[in-house]
């Protein structure tokens, strides 16, 4: 009889046993297995969180290499040439005027560019630079 009646009592769930931890809810039966699993979950929550603290994390910044750049430049260059004659005399003008021109670079090495600028005084630059 009194087995009949502890069948009864640990089938019904009478003896057993719930607990939170951070939010989430263990039940288990009996309490001695219940205590061994609390005890547990415990030890590996420990061994989680020394893990983490444990971890170093690592920052790696990664400079940013373009390939092509693409400039706009000021330029006062000569953009035309007069010539006059009066007797033995012979005279030549140049004349020189602001302008505007675009360069195109291309990164051919690790640290080496190619480039072929235009202005609009008809001029054209090829350029080659070193990137630092």
């Amino acid at each position: 009889m009194k087995t009949l009646i502890l069948s009864l009592l640990l089938s019904t769930n009478l003896y057993a046993k719930t607990i939170t931890q951070d939010g989430q809810d263990y039940t288990c039966s009996p309490k001695k297995t219940c205590d061994q699993q609390l005890k547990e979950a415990k030890a590996q929550i420990k061994k989680l969180k020394q893990a983490l603290a444990d971890k170093q994390v690592q920052v790696v910044e990664k400079e940013v290499q373009h390939k092509n750049i693409i400039s706009l430049y000021g330029v006062n260059s000569q953009s035309g040439l007069t010539s006059s004659r009066s007797g033995n005399t012979i005279t030549v003008e140049t004349k020189r005027e602001f302008g505007i021109g675009a360069l195109y670079q291309r990164k051919i090495t690790e640290q080496g560019y190619l480039g072929l600028g235009v202005d609009t005084n008809s001029g054209v630059i090829v350029s080659v630079g070193a990137g630092f």
